[in-house]
């Protein structure tokens, strides 16, 4: 079991962000956990600095063990601050191998 994150770039810029997978109450490993809460306040402080900063740049998505950020006008913030989250989740990845798959694609 592991969290997915899929990041779509255009032009070196990014345009979406796709956050997949989470541990539920019954995971039995409590590392796993850990590295879902990690992700999880990562990706819940991106999409409050985007909505409070960035008004209606990005469609945003967030359910159960799913967040989507898909850019409708990118600006220099905008990006920043995109490219501050993927930064955050390579690092979780880093130490977390085993729970964190990042995958990148250029369209």
């Amino acid at each position: 079991m592991y969290i997915a994150v899929y990041v779509q770039t255009m032009k070196s810029d990014i345009d979406l962000v796709v956050v997949n997978g989470h541990a539920d109450q019954q995971d039995d490993s409590h590392e796993y956990q850990l590295v879902c809460a990690e992700v999880s306040a990562t990706s819940v402080g991106m999409l409050n600095a985007i909505d409070q900063l960035c008004p209606d740049s990005c469609d945003l998505t967030m359910e159960d063990g799913f967040v989507s950020i898909k850019v409708r006008k990118s600006s220099d913030k905008v990006q920043t601050i995109l490219k501050t989250f993927v930064i955050q989740l390579e690092t979780i990845e880093h130490t977390n191998k085993n729970y964190v798959k990042i995958e990148k694609v250029e369209v």
